[in-house]
């Protein structure tokens, strides 16, 4: 969604890197990320232009030999290095794209939908996942309890940043939004 402050945010945009390495030379890691630049009036098809200009840059060969660092500097160095670490980060996005792949579509597939949730931090405290699954997206979002501990507050954000998608692609359709506690998730699966 169109950010309601009038500062520049900067959000985390996970990269795949399986593509890019032969997996037999690496273990470990395969996501790098960028940091993109979103400012209030910014559109999605600006955001978008944004990250396709970083991903021609190279730079995310730069992010992903510093996401693979802590396995070369042990446990003990890296938690000392993050309790002093201030995060750029307002939040995460990422778009895992469509699913499931035609190799793996079956009639269980065709019944079932995926909403995909990622944590959230304080270094890194609003998570939203987009996912294509057959002809249904799902959006999800998630608030740190040091932005918010109310339910109401990130549904209002995902009912807005909804609204924002379809109004930017010129499309209309109704909205079901479903909000479940963290610690209930998986007990309310079969309700989505």
């Amino acid at each position: 969604p169109k950010n309601s402050s009038k500062e520049k945010t900067v959000w985390m945009v996970p990269v795949n890197m399986r593509t890019k390495l032969q997996a037999h030379q690496f273990s470990g890691n395969f996501v790098t990320t960028l940091s993109v630049h979103i400012n209030p009036t910014d559109t999605v098809g600006s955001i978008y232009k944004q990250i396709s200009s970083l991903m021609k840059s190279g730079i995310i060969w730069g992010g992903w030999i510093i996401a693979n660092t802590p396995k070369f500097i042990g446990e003990k160095r890296l938690r000392k290095i993050s309790k002093n670490m201030k995060s750029p980060y307002f939040g995460l996005c990422s778009n895992l794209g469509s699913w499931p792949p035609e190799h793996a579509k079956n009639e269980s597939s065709q019944h079932h939908q995926w909403i995909p949730v990622s944590p959230v931090t304080r270094f890194c405290p609003v998570s939203t996942v987009i996912l294509k699954w057959n002809d249904s997206y799902s959006l999800s979002c998630q608030l740190h309890p040091s932005i918010s501990n109310n339910l109401k507050d990130t549904e209002q954000l995902v009912d807005k940043w909804g609204r924002e998608i379809l109004k930017e692609f010129n499309l209309t359709h109704n909205n079901q939004i479903y909000t479940v506690a963290w610690d209930r998730v998986e007990s309310n699966a079969q309700y989505f």
